[in-house]
C-alpha cells in the first residue's frame, strides 16, 4: 500500500506541473525621452523585467486630458508620443506603472516611476 501512495503522487507531480514552484516575476524598466520633431516628444521604454510572462502598462497624467492623457498597452516594450511642454501652462507629472504576471497570473510585481513635462 504505501509504495502505490508514493507512485501516484509522483505522477500527479508530472500530470498537473503543480509541484513545480513559479517564480515571483520582478517589473523593471528604464525611459528615454526624445525629441521627435519642434512640437512632439516620445517616450520609449525599455523592459528589463525577469521572470514575467506578459505584462501590463498603464501611463497617465493624472487627468486623461494632458499631454499624455491615459494609456494602457500590453506590449513589450511600448512607446508614446505627446506634444512638447511649452503647449501647456503649467508643468505635468507623468505615472508610469509596469505590472508584470506569471504566466499563471498568480504572482506579480509592479513598480511605478514619474517623469515630469515642463
Amino acid at each position: 500500500m504505501r509504495k502505490s501512495v508514493i507512485i501516484i503522487a509522483s505522477l500527479s507531480c508530472f500530470t498537473f506541473q503543480s509541484c513545480k514552484k513559479e517564480k515571483t516575476p520582478v517589473a523593471s524598466f528604464t525611459y528615454t525621452n526624445m525629441a521627435m520633431n519642434s512640437s512632439v516628444n516620445e517616450l520609449e521604454f525599455t523592459n528589463l523585467s525577469t521572470d514575467a510572462d506578459h505584462y501590463k502598462w498603464e501611463i497617465s497624467d493624472g487627468t486623461c486630458s494632458g499631454p499624455i492623457g491615459c494609456y494602457s498597452s500590453g506590449d513589450f516594450e511600448p512607446a508614446i508620443k505627446y506634444y512638447q511642454p511649452s503647449l501647456y501652462s503649467t508643468s505635468t507629472c507623468i505615472s508610469i506603472k509596469l505590472t508584470a504576471y506569471s504566466a499563471s497570473e498568480k504572482k506579480t510585481n509592479e513598480t511605478i516611476q514619474y517623469f515630469l513635462i515642463n
